[in-house]
């Protein structure tokens, strides 16, 4: 029994499918969510420092000082600076008649 190609809607080649589409679409989203977190760790890690892991054990290593770490730790030194010159300044007062 013969079946007639336009009963079929066959033309001999492979009709086009949702599929491949889909899958592409879902691909660029996977990659696009990968990049993304990329991108959002790398400035994470630019502004607070970095978390390193330990390849043996897979557990995180203490933190590397980042942007923010380092503008705090200069901020506190500088106010131990300013206390320092303010002992300095009222010793100096205390001496002078």
């Amino acid at each position: 029994m013969a079946y007639a190609q336009s009963t079929l809607g066959y033309s001999g080649e492979a009709e086009p499918t949702r599929l491949p589409n889909n899958l592409q679409i879902a691909s660029e989203a996977l990659e696009g969510a990968k990049s993304l977190s990329l991108r959002v760790q790398a400035y994470v890690s630019r502004l607070c420092g970095d978390v390193p892991v330990n390849a043996s054990t897979g557990k995180q290593a203490p933190q590397v000082e980042g942007l923010f770490g380092a503008l705090g730790s200069a901020s506190r030194d500088a106010c131990s600076y300013i206390r320092d010159a303010h002992d300095a300044l009222d010793r100096l007062e205390r001496e002078l008649p």
